[in-house]
């Protein structure tokens, strides 16, 4: 996994802390006190929800994998499967039906890397 951009973060904070704070206001609200919407509040009001939700919105962030990661994953398990049709029927590159099922295989995983285009 790698670790999430700044913009990725900045994105995940600020809608974490929206909703953590939302969260606390119902409960206010339930007991009777009125709350402010997350826009008004003070500035530091909002810097200090949104580093208190910081440690637990990168920690998620970084065990989700990045798009590349899942396109190479699965581009792996393409060729893979390439391989064993090839293994399995004993192609030796001839031309042919054959040849063009496991060239199409092949390029399934390319196009899955972004090596071709549709």
């Amino acid at each position: 996994m790698t670790a999430p951009t700044e913009g990725e973060a900045t994105v995940a904070v600020d809608a974490a802390a929206r909703k953590a704070w939302d969260l606390q206001r119902a409960q206010l609200r339930d007991q009777g006190f009125p709350s402010p919407e997350f826009d008004d509040l003070d500035p530091m009001q909002q810097l200090q929800i949104r580093q208190q939700v910081l440690p637990i919105v990168w920690a998620a962030l970084e065990a989700i994998p990045r798009p590349s990661e899942i396109r190479a994953q699965v581009a792996e398990s393409i060729e893979a499967y390439a391989d064993s049709e090839a293994e399995r029927t004993e192609w030796d590159g001839a031309p042919g039906l054959l040849g063009n099922w496991i060239g199409g295989i092949r390029d399934g995983a390319k196009l899955t890397r972004g090596e071709i285009s549709p």
